[in-house]
């Protein structure tokens, strides 16, 4: 669209709440029965990261400032988000030079870390 970036798709889909790493010596051909997985290793399994954003993709507009907030869980400091050519994330990427963004951003100081400013996109 005129004057807007259109920065990717949705992430990975996780579930929430509660889960369970179970375990099994050999689950033989009951590979998705969780009652061949007797074991309980952690009954507290989380799984950090992003979740899911929707169907929709994320957007900047030209001379508003970029901002994207992710849901999640387990974020910290050292977390980054990076503006890609591709619309998948992969070690072949390559990073998209835009004027005004941030190619690469840490997300901002304090609270729950799950907030990157990029700066503000100059042109469309």
């Amino acid at each position: 669209a005129g004057g807007e970036y259109e920065l990717g798709f949705s992430l990975v889909t996780a579930p929430t709440g509660p889960m369970a790493l179970c375990w099994s010596h050999d689950p033989g051909t009951s590979k998705l029965d969780s009652a061949a997985y007797p074991v309980a290793v952690d009954t507290s399994f989380v799984l950090n990261g992003p979740l899911d954003l929707g169907s929709a993709p994320v957007q900047c507009t030209v001379g508003t400032t970029c901002q994207v907030h992710l849901s999640g869980t387990g974020f910290a400091a050292t977390n980054q988000l990076l503006i890609a050519t591709a619309y998948t994330c992969s070690f072949s990427v390559v990073a998209l030079s835009l004027p005004g963004l941030s190619t690469v951003q840490a997300p901002q100081a304090g609270g729950s870390f799950n907030t990157y400013a990029f700066g503000t996109p100059t042109v469309a």
